[in-house]
């Protein structure tokens, strides 16, 4: 947690109003997004991983985040 408060940012998404997931209430994860210019979002939900490419936005479930964008190449991988 600690993390998420030293790098996060409010991000202000008045005037984006969608109907795009199953539940409603999903729909603020992409209104953030589409409020940043984000291209990720990162969540383990069902539903929200369905909508995934909405606006070119990628909706990756959290070990998909690690593999990809926090595990450091391994060094026969980086002279690749």
């Amino acid at each position: 947690m600690e993390i998420l408060t030293v790098y996060s940012e409010l991000i202000e998404t008045t005037g984006i109003s969608l109907a795009v997931c199953e539940y409603p209430d999903d729909d603020m994860f992409l209104e953030c997004a589409i409020a940043c210019n984000g291209k990720i979002i990162v969540s383990g939900d069902k539903q929200l991983l369905k909508v995934s490419g909405y606006k070119d936005i990628d909706v990756i479930k959290p070990r998909e985040f690690v593999d990809n964008y926090l595990t450091k190449p391994k060094k026969d991988q980086a002279s690749k």
